[in-house]
């Protein structure tokens, strides 16, 4: 069962911290501090699995190694109490691989601390006996800036900055688990908040961290508290069974054992409790799994799962949001969807309260969300964007300019009594194959209560990769949905299978594809490939063809831009070159350049991700051509969030169409 936990710590000189203390001890290695001249070595530590140093900028000397950053970081601080760095701690889900554990770690921290130009040393411990994996994130407290370290970043201090990281971790690990195909999840709440009547236990950690006498009363108060919750357990066995369908909504006996195995103290207190819980009215038997398992679930479950169903069927014959039917054939026409969008279109905009839509990525969903946005707008509806993840909820708005928040977030309100949904809303739900049947029954239950009109959206991989409690099958089974299946970004056949494959997971078939069209090349050196691509890029510009070069880092994006730059110059495409400060430093424009916006305006047009053509420079306005159409005027001094727009990090580049 997946374990939440997430805490930060400051490293701070009042305490006695030393950044490279802390450090050597989580990356089991030897390393000396030029301020206190001591040198701590910890290289005998033995459940290191994995350790890195991401950086938003690879080039400052300091970053050659562990020892030189920290005592870099140590060398900028003065204070006698200064804050050197902050120290995030995450539990690992069991259930994934270590390889599947780090890509995730990975993810978050470059989403919450990379994007904000702090550098982050991760180190993955497997953690000993019954202790969790777990990863160790200390984040250094200034912010990264021309190769140098700047000011202090205020936010890692304020009580709101780690509510909301709480919750943050709590949706990324969710988001992995449901890709990994588990259906299960993590809840950063206390069980007070979910109403499990258990105390939380403590983490006792590692006796060599601290003193052995506090190392000892850990333990003490670890067990006191297992023999407690066992004690009632004993005594209720519905909490147990309450507890287990909170992360899931089916488990078997294995997943009960786990779960009493951390909230009992000894065999003989599991032993009677596991067959107290075993004999329980509440456990209810659903069948074999494809394992051949026994699957349990509670009554509140069953009771669950058959109200949403239920409150589906009835949304589904009720028609309370119309909408001009001239007008969507019009936009439809407009937007040139394609024969499977329109159908799609059609399909959610139709007169019922309650829609589904099943498709590939590639597919145009965000596309023609676009299109229903815009209709259901006119006829004067608010729509409101649901998913699984934060990321998801950005693209969900930066592509279709839907609201969009994560279904946490949104719960969360309406269990506060905030922003609850009104008549006039229509709900977007994307990723619904990767939700559980809680979230989905709660989300059903707040548009029943208003009155308001629900659109559930998954692809086919999603709906694979949950076995029990698919909530969104179950749904879809019993008010039907239009597939969206029709892979619009590319238009060769082979390319369109090829994308198929890479959706259903077929990865090496996928690959296969390109290889054989000779769509895939290999080089001995990272400098001979970017040589080509940026040649092969120009090629493609000569061509009158759209095209952007892509890379994992930053770095990798600059210098790419710059050799883009530096070939286009040479040809005498860019005219009246000029220096501009930007948000990102010092950049030259010139007429003719391509550039990237890097924050959404309204009154622009522009979204985080547009790119446009420079086509006039005066001074410090820039009129500028948009790949979507259209052309805009603005002054650099009002708006400077712009970069190159020849290169992009794969990241950013999701929603991206090029030739």
């Amino acid at each position: 069962m997946a374990i939440y936990h997430f805490s930060i710590k400051p490293v701070t000189r009042n305490n006695g911290d030393s950044a490279i203390g802390k450090a050597a001890y989580r990356a089991a290695e030897n390393l000396y501090d030029e301020r206190l001249d001591k040198a701590f070595n910890y290289s005998n530590k033995s459940d290191l699995f994995f350790k890195e140093i991401m950086s938003p900028d690879n080039n400052p000397n300091f970053l050659e190694n562990r020892e030189k950053l920290w005592n870099h970081v140590e060398e900028c601080e003065k204070r006698k109490d200064a804050r050197t760095a902050m120290e995030f701690e995450v539990a690992l889900p069991k259930e994934l691989s270590e390889e599947q554990n780090i890509k995730m770690v990975q993810e978050y921290v470059r989403a919450e601390f990379l994007s904000k130009g702090l550098i982050s040393d991760v180190c993955f411990h497997k953690g000993h006996g019954r202790d969790q994996p777990h990863a160790h994130i200390m984040v250094v407290t200034r912010e990264l800036k021309d190769g140098e370290l700047g000011k202090k970043v205020e936010r890692l201090y304020e009580r709101s900055y780690l509510h909301q990281q709480r919750e943050n971790w709590a949706n990324i690990v969710n988001k992995h688990l449901a890709k990994a195909g588990f259906d299960l999840k993590v809840d950063h709440r206390s069980n007070k908040d979910r109403d499990i009547n258990l105390e939380p236990q403590n983490k006792i950690g590692s006796s060599q961290e601290g003193a052995r006498s506090r190392f000892k009363d850990k333990v003490l108060e670890h067990q006191e508290i297992a023999r407690s919750n066992g004690e009632s357990i004993y005594a209720n066995p519905s909490i147990a069974i309450d507890a287990l369908t909170k992360y899931r909504s089916t488990f078997t006996y294995q997943d009960l054992a786990i779960f009493l195995n951390t909230h009992t103290v000894d065999k003989k207190q599991f032993d009677l409790v596991y067959e107290k819980v075993k004999s329980a009215p509440e456990m209810i038997k659903l069948g074999k799994d494809d394992k051949g398992r026994d699957r349990y679930t509670s009554q509140e479950m069953i009771d669950l799962e058959y109200r949403m169903v239920r409150q589906a069927q009835s949304l589904s014959e009720i028609s309370e949001h119309r909408v001009n039917l001239e007008h969507r054939e019009e936009l439809s026409k407009e937007y040139k969807l394609s024969e499977s969008q329109v159908k799609a279109l059609r399909h959610i905009t139709g007169d019922r309260d309650m829609a589904c839509v099943v498709g590939y990525a590639g597919g145009g969903k965000s596309y023609m969300l676009g299109a229903a946005r815009e209709i259901w707008e006119k006829e004067g509806y608010n729509v409101v964007g649901m998913t699984l993840s934060g990321i998801a909820a950005e693209n969900l708005e930066g592509d279709s300019g839907i609201k969009s928040y994560t279904v946490a977030n949104r719960i969360i309100n309406w269990n506060n009594d905030r922003e609850r949904l009104k008549r006039n809303d229509i709900v977007v739900v994307d990723e619904a194959g990767m939700l559980g049947s809680r979230d989905i029954a709660v989300i059903m239950d707040e548009v029943v209560l208003a009155d308001a009109k629900v659109v559930l959206i998954g692809d086919t991989q999603q709906l694979q990769a949950i076995e029990a409690g698919a909530a969104f099958r179950g749904v879809i089974e019993r008010v039907g949905h239009v597939d969206l299946n029709e892979i619009i970004r590319q238009a060769q056949i082979w390319q369109k299978e090829a994308t198929k494959s890479f959706a259903l997971g077929n990865i090496s078939e996928a690959m296969q594809s390109y290889m054989n069209k000779d769509m895939i090349h290999e080089f001995e050196t990272s400098e001979s490939a970017k040589e080509k691509m940026v040649n092969d890029w120009h090629e493609t510009v000569l061509e009158s063809k759209s095209s952007i070069m892509l890379s994992y880092t930053r770095d990798d994006v600059k210098d790419l831009n710059e050799r883009a730059r530096e070939v286009i110059k040479s040809y005498g495409e860019l005219q009246a070159e000029t220096s501009y400060q930007t948000k990102k430093g010092e950049r030259f424009f010139g007429i003719g350049e391509r550039i990237y916006f890097l924050e959404n305006n309204k009154d622009l047009g522009v979204k985080n991700g547009t790119l446009a053509t420079i086509i006039g420079l005066d001074n410090t306005r820039f009129a500028v051509e948009l790949d979507k159409g259209g052309k805009i005027t603005f002054d650099i001094r009002d708006y400077n969030s712009i970069d190159h727009g020849y290169a992009a990090t794969i990241h950013k580049s999701q929603g991206v169409n090029v030739d």
